[in-house]
């Protein structure tokens, strides 16, 4: 009787391994940690009817603004050369 959580977790790393080979890491990195921030997060709601309260959301909404800023492609003026 192995845990579902085992499958799970073994599957996502695979997933996440199989992404960064092929494709860019700058932009399949973001992608893995906003799933990887998003997954426990609705699974709290699902499973163990978790609330989600004013600052739970104002929290969730400041770590996915800091994954998309922290992602995304430098400027031009900002690029090293």
């Amino acid at each position: 009787e192995t845990p579902l959580y085992l499958f799970t977790y073994v599957g996502g790393t695979l997933w996440a391994q199989l992404a960064l080979v092929r494709g860019q890491a700058s932009f399949v990195i973001p992608i893995i940690a906003t799933v990887g921030t998003l997954v426990p997060i609705i699974g709290g709601i699902v499973v163990f009817g978790e609330e989600m309260t004013l600052f739970r959301l104002l929290g969730l909404g400041f770590v996915l603004l800091s994954l998309f800023m922290f992602g995304k492609p430098p400027s031009k003026s900002q690029e090293v050369q």
